[in-house]
């Protein structure tokens, strides 16, 4: 059976809810849930070698594909539409959430995280790594912004869910629940990390800054 037309590519970018989002995908699409998280853009980047494609086997009978992966590295059969969904997060709020999701959980198989345990690398240094300067711009690759047919905001879940039932006529309902910091405070990682290193961060990361105020406002 060929995949459908249009096929929805959801871009899973590292620590914006993109697991919670997944599982929502899964219940409601099941098999036709489809999941790629062999392309590993974040090691390719961190070392410095190729991204390789991924690519959509003619007869997949998908109606979502969901990963880890670069948007325009997606390499569809003939006649088939993409519509593109993607999950953004405050850029300081989302590096320091992968950097003590790191911590818990380290994955040594990703060369940045191998230096953040090996040289217990201070969150600074850690944000300061080029492999995690502007990767939400990065995952888009040279996609537009004005070529996602939805944009999700991490702080904004439900009325996100909301605005993507609305564009693809699905029915989600559900909350992150998927790997949440169990120590992260109300007022997010600002109190944790101090006002200076905050804006450090934020600066390292203006093209992710600019990105997701743009389409934050569109939520207003």
């Amino acid at each position: 059976m060929h995949a459908p037309s249009p096929l929805i590519i959801s871009v899973h970018i590292p620590k914006t809810a993109g697991s919670s989002f997944r599982d929502l995908l899964i219940r409601q699409f099941g098999g036709r849930a489809c999941l790629d998280y062999d392309q590993k853009p974040l090691r390719h980047r961190s070392d410095g070698t190729p991204i390789p494609a991924v690519a959509v086997p003619q007869d997949a009978d998908c109606a979502v594909l969901h990963g880890h992966f670069v948007a325009d590295r997606v390499q569809l059969p003939a006649g088939i539409e993409p519509r593109y969904a993607v999950w953004l997060r405050h850029p300081v709020e989302r590096v320091l959430s992968h950097y003590f999701f790191w911590r818990r959980e380290p994955y040594l198989d990703q060369p940045l995280c191998r230096r953040l345990i090996e040289q217990d690398l201070s969150a600074e240094a850690f944000a300061a790594d080029p492999a995690m300067r502007d990767l939400q711009r990065f995952f888009l690759g040279d996609l537009p912004a004005a070529g996602l047919a939805f944009v999700g905001i991490t702080e904004r879940f439900a009325e996100s869910i909301e605005r993507f039932n609305a564009t693809f006529g699905t029915e989600l309902q559900g909350t992150v629940t998927a790997n949440a910091n169990p120590e992260q405070s109300d007022g997010g990682y600002r109190r944790l990390i101090g006002e200076r290193a905050y804006e450090a961060i934020a600066a390292l990361n203006p093209n992710d800054m600019a990105l997701y105020e743009a389409m934050r406002r569109s939520y207003a």
